[in-house]
């Protein structure tokens, strides 16, 4: 084996590649089928494997294709699909996988195999089939493979797609749309483009939450305000705490106007500063003694 080996490294074989060439002699496989410099070990590898499971590696042994592509070819054969269906060259890995994956599960997406789309768009094609959806006019209309995934999703979840099957929606968008439809959220307040994907979301748990988002529900506002003004409505809506109440009910016993201090966001010890500081003042005047 050595003195073969040797020979493929006269070939000008590197070292990496020679480890296959020694795998397959040490299998018993054609290794002149893969020794030669014009494949990189990972293309070996696809090739001996092949050979090793008994396969007609003759459909993929093409230093043309990277060793992903080989591999694609090479499952397919093991699964007994039509790989013709998707050996072009032009074709790069994730799309042979898209297409070998949907007929492993029985799937017509041929016909939609075009080289100007990516391996993502045959992937939601092929889910939408598996799940009995028709996506074929949005696929006439230019919606990637982002936007087509929050469409597949919303028509699998029953909900109203029309408020966010426009193109002009990104996918982001799109999703907020969707949560609050499935969420049975008022996205109305939200549904609309000059909203971004991260106002829209604010607004949405903002309704999620129950709160009254009219005075965040502006475009002009960007999501960073909506964030904080969000928070401060959920503040303002928990009950006062048993020492928060304690300073209320004093400064209402000194005829005190409680509205001055009667916030949420104010701890019992703030509260009880600005009444004691307000005695102090009514104090002054004459008002308590």
């Amino acid at each position: 084996m050595k003195e073969k080996l040797e020979k493929y490294k006269d070939m000008g074989i590197g070292n990496f590649e020679l480890m296959e060439i020694s795998f397959g002699l040490e299998s018993g496989v054609d290794v002149s089928i893969y020794a030669s410099a014009q494949y990189r070990a990972p293309q070996m590898k696809e090739i001996r494997i092949g050979l090793e499971a008994g396969l007609d590696v003759t459909r993929y042994a093409d230093p043309a294709y990277d060793w992903c592509q080989m591999e694609e070819i090479r499952q397919g054969m093991l699964s007994g699909v039509d790989t013709s269906v998707y050996s072009s060259k032009e074709l790069d890995y994730v799309k042979m996988h898209e297409i070998r994956r949907a007929l492993e599960q029985q799937l017509d997406i041929v016909k939609y195999v075009r080289t100007s789309v990516d391996g993502l768009y045959l992937r939601e094609i092929s889910k939408a089939l598996k799940e009995d959806i028709d996506l074929e006019i949005f696929l006439e209309e230019g919606y990637d493979a982002y936007q087509l995934r929050q469409l597949r999703k919303g028509i699998a979840n029953c909900v109203d797609i029309t408020w966010y099957a426009k193109t002009s929606y990104s996918a982001s968008q799109m999703y907020e749309i969707r949560k609050g439809l499935e969420q049975n959220v008022a996205v109305s307040w939200y549904a609309m483009e000059d909203f971004s994907a991260s106002q829209m979301c604010e607004i949405r748990l903002g309704l999620q939450e129950g709160l009254d988002v009219t005075d965040y529900a502006k475009p002009f506002l960007d999501a960073y305000e909506m964030h904080g003004m969000r928070l401060h409505m959920q503040e303002r809506d928990k009950p006062f705490t048993p020492e928060q109440e304690e300073q209320i009910n004093l400064g209402r016993d000194h005829g005190i106007d409680v509205n001055l201090y009667s916030d949420i966001l104010l701890s019992a010890e703030e509260m009880k500063n600005i009444r004691e500081e307000l005695e102090q003042l009514m104090a002054s005047a004459g008002v308590i003694g």
